[in-house]
């Protein structure tokens, strides 16, 4: 719970919000109006965002990201919308650094040393490289204020988390949250199948873009929806609710009925990668039991097996049969796969480069003899190329588009420096997490919150070459830094008290 503070302690950190917040609104009303009234509409609610409980802003910040900031996009075709989970994570983040501690807690603070999680260091790098790349490129202000919604306002999130209170009722209201959002997509995934991307399968030209129509309510447009982000949501949902079977929290139906309610929007979406997702990740889950109960391990990857199977199958069924496209599972297997490595693929529709392909582009448009721009990039943004308010000034050289992927984009903005540090992030929150996740001393629930954040950040990571969600979804950036948050939380569980 929050604590109540004399009112001289609040007047300065008030005063100083207020005016941070007035220049963000006049610099932006200098270049992007539109956004400047939003964020002037938006001014009411962040009132309640200083005076609501943080766990419930918390949660209404990951309903806005997943729900309905995404529902607004792709139905309304306002794409502004997404202004709206980034502020509200900065605005997060302001009132977490508000949250000062007693003098009490200062001193006790004084004499603890918290133990750091290793992801800590390749984060101050991250931050440190966007510096450096602002610095040395002074890029364009609106192009600027892009970058910053993307590499910077969700961090508010994390900060948040870490000075909720308490963080484990925080954490399992998140939970349910996610479990819920991902039951919502079927039926709004039924009506974009069959209302939406049917239609578009009877437009000339459209054939093999009906299931990019297909995002629930991740947002995106119908040529490209973020059914990716989806995936992964219906993914964890999955994995939290087989976590939490395994460990008898659940029943044998509940799971049952989770999973029939959020598979099938996997199946409707046509996400590939969620086949991998779905076998990985279940895998993950049951690999504690290998040496305890090794026949049940086998009979759960058996099951998830067969269900990867059953989705591939519909997949091939629904997309990828009849007219001129039936063939067998090898020949989908080399459409659909193989494409991904191609290095020379273009694709003239999208004006996309290949996953690949865009990757050797960038390595062939630089040079050692200009290190700054290969080292920490060309500036926030500089790669953006399709935006409302600002296309990044790298983009506009070229005809085609260079931001294919997390790693491409990061490449483009923040350099190799960029690319490694963020990724290190990824990586070393993935294999802190599994290995605090079998810590006896901590409470069985956070051991289970900490193997459900160390399996979703190596999704993530494994999505990175796969596409932009990392950097430009507010609900990916949702669940790194709530991941993050338990790992750091986690870290500190024994030297302070878990509530706090």
């Amino acid at each position: 719970m929050l604590q109540t503070r004399p009112l001289a302690h609040s007047v300065f950190p008030i005063s100083l919000l207020f005016g941070v917040f007035a220049i963000f609104v006049g610099l932006l009303c200098a270049v992007l109006p539109l956004a400047a009234a939003l964020l002037m509409a938006a001014a009411v609610g962040a009132v309640v965002v200083f005076i609501a409980p943080i766990r419930w802003v918390t949660t209404l910040e990951l309903i806005l990201a997943t729900v309905i900031a995404g529902a607004v996009e792709y139905f309304l075709g306002i794409a502004q919308a997404n202004w709206v989970p980034y502020l509200l994570a900065l605005l997060l983040g302001l009132r977490a650094l508000m949250e000062r501690k007693t003098p009490h807690e200062k001193k006790i603070a004084a004499t603890i040393r918290s133990p750091r999680p290793w992801f800590i260091l390749p984060l101050i790098m991250y931050f440190l490289t966007i510096l450096a790349s602002v610095g040395f490129n002074l890029s364009p202000l609106a192009q600027l204020v892009v970058g910053l919604k993307n590499y910077v306002f969700m961090f508010g999130l994390f900060l948040a988390f870490l000075a909720v209170r308490p963080f484990d009722t925080t954490t399992a209201l998140v939970w349910k949250a996610l479990i819920i959002v991902a039951c919502v997509q079927l039926p709004v995934v039924l009506y974009q199948k069959f209302f939406i991307a049917s239609g578009l399968s009877n437009v000339g030209g459209a054939a093999g873009l009906s299931w990019d129509a297909i995002s629930g309510t991740f947002g995106g447009s119908l040529l490209g929806g973020r059914s990716a982000a989806m995936a992964l949501f219906v993914i964890m949902a999955v994995v939290v609710s087989l976590v939490a079977w395994r460990n008898r929290k659940i029943s044998l139906s509940r799971l049952q009925l989770i999973c029939l309610l959020v598979l099938p929007s996997l199946i409707l979406a046509e996400v590939k990668a969620a086949i991998v997702w779905l076998l990985f990740s279940g895998t993950l889950v049951f690999s504690r039991q290998i040496r305890t109960r090794p026949l049940g391990f086998l009979v759960a990857v058996l099951m998830l097996l067969t269900v990867a199977v059953g989705i591939a199958a519909a997949y091939k069924a629904m997309y990828y049969d009849g007219g001129n496209r039936s063939g067998g599972y090898a020949e989908l297997y080399d459409k659909q796969i193989t494409y991904f490595f191609d290095p020379d693929l273009f694709n003239a529709g999208t004006r996309e480069l290949g996953r690949t392909a865009s990757i050797i582009f960038w390595w062939d448009q630089h040079d050692i003899s200009d290190p700054v721009r290969m080292i920490v990039g060309h500036g926030l943004g500089a790669s953006r190329g399709n935006s409302s308010f600002a296309v990044g000034e790298v983009a506009k050289l070229y005809d085609f588009l260079i931001d294919t992927s997390t790693v491409t984009t990061l490449l483009w903005d923040l350099g190799l420096l960029g690319l490694v540090s963020f990724i290190g992030v990824l990586f070393l929150g993935a294999i802190e997490s599994f290995r605090l996740a079998r810590r006896k001393d901590l409470p069985l629930e956070l051991q289970s919150s900490i193997e459900c954040a160390g399996i979703g950040l190596l999704l993530i990571l494994s999505g990175l070459i796969y596409n932009r969600d990392a950097l430009d979804a507010s609900a990916v950036q949702f669940l790194i830094y709530f991941f993050l948050a338990i790992l750091a939380r986690a870290k500190a569980y024994g030297i302070r008290s878990p509530a706090a």
